[in-house]
């Protein structure tokens, strides 16, 4: 009964604009399988953990949100090498991106951010 409380009473505040994040999962004790137990909207994932997990599968890590030079210059600095955000572009269809793909093959490599 009281699980059931507590999901009813996180959506009357989701329906509130309320909104729960778990910040910094990774550290101490994580489990995804935790993850479930939480009502929560938004999971702020630690850069350790991520590179953990990346690491373990062998994946490169994307930073999202770029917008700035100065976020570009610190993620060179914490070896992140991959990023996509409006400071590299906006939204684009399929057909721009098509485009853009065929004017980039004749021009130079994929932009990243290691690359000036």
């Amino acid at each position: 009964m009281a699980g059931r409380d507590r999901r009813r009473r996180r959506g009357r505040q989701r329906r509130g604009g309320v909104r729960l994040a778990l910040d910094d999962f990774g550290t101490g004790y994580s489990s995804l399988s935790h993850l479930r137990d939480f009502p929560i909207d938004i999971l702020k994932i630690a850069k350790p953990f991520v590179d953990r997990i990346a690491a373990a599968l062998d994946l490169d890590v994307v930073a999202e949100g770029i917008e700035r030079r100065e976020q570009v210059d610190a993620l060179r600095r914490v070896s992140c090498g991959l990023g996509q955000g409006f400071y590299f572009s906006r939204p684009v269809d399929a057909a721009e991106m098509g485009a853009r793909l065929v004017r980039a093959k004749r021009r130079r490599p994929t932009r990243r951010i290691r690359a000036a």
